[in-house]
């Protein structure tokens, strides 16, 4: 950060992190590398996490961003959230495949679900003070790009999009839309429940304290 701002003094620097630097001490700590950052950032998946309460868990997101909001004493972006969605018209399901013989699994959300998951999740980010809101990502991937890397391998990638191959948008980008219209600002004086931990007592057990955590956030909102 320092060499950057040598070279530019105004625009803010900050980091990706990803939910395995909440999930364990692995060298990327909250605390730490948002130190010197303008801003923390979060990257929140409920399909990806073992310890959701089911794949669209609505709290997830708001908690993992108002934890490293805590942690970081840095305001937070929810930077990357969403799930891969099912063909059109088609349930919830679990798409399967094997890489280099072990097997992989992964859930597609039906199209409608990861709507409605997507209405609850963005009012909750402004109510815990996020800085602004991504979802994971621009477009699915057309067919005959699914054999080339990294597609072959992490296939649930292939269906991440707001928009399908053809252009057409699926529910939750209209969800986004619309939200977009309401002209959301960031709370001032944001609903946060005290996550207050230091770093080192986060980080001496830090799986153990995530899941503590999660459950007085989630009793905080019952």
């Amino acid at each position: 950060t320092s060499v950057i701002r040598e070279l530019d003094a105004e625009t803010p620097i900050t980091i990706g992190l990803h939910l395995p630097s909440l999930e364990a001490d692995n060298g990327l700590r909250v605390d730490r590398a948002f130190e010197t950052c303008d801003y923390s950032v979060m990257h929140a998946y409920s399909v990806y996490a073992d310890w959701a309460d089911g794949p669209t868990d609505t709290e997830l997101v708001p908690f993992v961003c108002a934890l490293t909001a805590a942690l970081s004493g840095k305001r937070v972006l929810a930077e990357e959230f969403g799930a891969p969605t099912a063909p059109p018209g088609e349930p919830t399901q679990q798409l399967a495949w094997k890489v280099d013989g072990v097997s992989r699994q992964r859930t597609l959300l039906a199209e409608d679900e990861l709507a409605r998951h997507l209405e609850t999740v963005l009012p909750r980010l402004v109510e815990i003070g996020a800085a602004g809101a991504l979802v994971w990502c621009f477009a699915d991937y057309e067919e005959p790009l699914w054999n080339r890397p990294p597609l072959d391998r992490a296939r649930h990638e292939r269906f991440f999009g707001l928009v399908r191959p053809d252009g057409s948008l699926k529910p939750h980008a209209e969800v986004l839309k619309r939200f977009a219209a309401t002209s959301p600002l960031v709370a001032e004086a944001p609903a946060l429940p005290d996550l207050s931990i230091s770093g080192a007592d986060y980080y001496s057990s830090p799986r153990d304290n995530l899941l503590r955590l999660y459950r007085e956030f989630r009793e905080l909102r019952a």
